[in-house]
């Protein structure tokens, strides 16, 4: 792992679009500048203080991820539902809306197959209108007008438990887009060969 003492941490930027504002955290390190966006001010603030106390401390940044050795010594556990929203929030700014209809219509149906068991599984058709419709949708997942069935329903809190969490590490060692075509690639739709290959693919047993 190559370390560096070469850092230097920007203000929050702010991009006001059509959809959103979005917060960016920006940050050099050797040379090499790295961005995070997020959908509240909060988040973004609340992020960017651990590099800044880092910073302050005297700590060694890594170089490939950008990230202060102690940032990526964590493993916080996070389930796949919301590696692949952090995903969705990563692109969400920088692809056109065609490719973020693509990202959810594709990331549902392996969501749903990664699912570990059915108990306390609410809807299909509701699961896939979550997903799709706001799970998967930056700027809608915690709009207002989000239905009550959705919201208040333990959607969101089923869909955290349905896939056994792991590590940031873990899940960030497999790209998204490897799932995605992973997907692509399962024509005839089977859940159970679809979450074959994806369990496969993250070395699940």
């Amino acid at each position: 792992m190559e370390t560096t003492y070469k850092v230097s941490i920007r203000k929050t930027g702010v991009y006001k679009g059509k959809r959103g504002t979005t917060y960016y955290v920006r940050w050099a390190v050797a040379g090499q500048p790295w961005k995070q966006p997020f959908k509240a001010r909060a988040l973004a603030e609340s992020f960017r203080a651990e590099p800044v106390a880092a910073a302050r401390k005297g700590e060694a940044f890594d170089v490939e991820t950008g990230r202060p050795v102690s940032m990526r010594r964590t493993n916080r556990d996070m389930s796949w539902y919301e590696f692949a929203c952090a995903f969705v929030d990563m692109q969400w700014p920088r692809v056109a809306a065609t490719t973020r209809r693509t990202h959810a219509e594709a990331l549902t149906p392996v969501t749903v197959a990664m699912f570990a068991n059915d108990r306390g599984r609410p809807d299909d058709k509701l699961i896939r209108s979550a997903l799709t419709r706001w799970g998967f949708n930056t700027a809608r997942r915690n709009a207002d007008d989000c239905p009550g069935e959705v919201r208040d329903a333990p959607v969101s809190t089923w869909l955290n438990g349905g896939v056994p969490p792991t590590t940031v590490a873990a899940w960030a060692g497999h790209s998204v887009e490897v799932l995605l075509k992973i997907y692509a690639k399962c024509l005839d739709g089977e859940a159970a060969l679809l979450r074959q290959r994806v369990q496969a693919a993250l070395g699940h047993r």
